[in-house]
């Protein structure tokens, strides 16, 4: 049997991903080729420095940063020293996103009246995955995760000391990996026992 390709994947779209395999073979890989668009960038005589026998996981990280918003497309083919050659390559084909989300709206109170900060978030990008509000209190940083309530993200940030100051900063991450911090904002944590 010739030698088979697994688990081909990119770990991100961001422009210098790391492309990875699972290759394996009974009788041991002796011939390989990976390719980005077409040319050769791993071959038989270097695949060695890119694959751990141990997990049989090929794994190459993109070092030219390729552009945003382009396609690729990675082949990997390989044979085995009983002479069987996979009939034609595994081919994986990704897009490039290399731009970060863009926050366009962020809102918490100056002064939280409740024992709850209501903080919201508008963000844009295609490929929006989350968003986090981080607050910072007291040389320490938390972070609260935001839920998609249709497009408008939003926490409630609690458990914060009465008369606390702190200070909250809204960051969105895309399916690439890209993250956008936006303004930080200061808080005053008051509840509502002095109104």
């Amino acid at each position: 049997c010739p030698p088979s390709v697994t688990d081909f994947k990119v770990s991100d779209t961001g422009s210098t991903p790391t492309i990875s395999a699972n290759v394996s073979d009974m009788s041991g890989i002796t011939d390989f080729s990976f390719k980005l668009d077409g040319k050769e960038l791993v071959n038989s005589n270097e695949w060695g420095k890119y694959y751990n026998s141990a997990s049989s996981t090929f794994s190459y990280k993109i070092t030219d940063a390729l552009e945003d918003n382009s396609e690729h497309t990675a082949e990997i083919i390989a044979g085995d020293s009983s002479g069987n050659r996979m009939e034609k390559s595994a081919v994986l084909n990704f897009t490039v996103d290399s731009v970060p989300p863009v926050i366009t709206d962020f809102e918490v109170p100056e002064i939280s009246t409740t024992d709850t900060i209501k903080a919201s978030v508008a963000a844009k990008d295609e490929n929006l995955a989350n968003v986090i509000a981080v607050v910072e209190y007291n040389g320490e940083s938390f972070s609260y995760p935001m839920t998609d309530n249709g497009g408008i993200w939003t926490a409630e940030i609690s458990g914060m000391p009465k008369f606390a100051r702190l200070k909250i900063t809204p960051k969105a991450y895309d399916k690439a990996g890209n993250c956008t911090t936006g303004e930080t904002k200061d808080v005053i944590a008051a509840n509502n026992d002095i109104f």
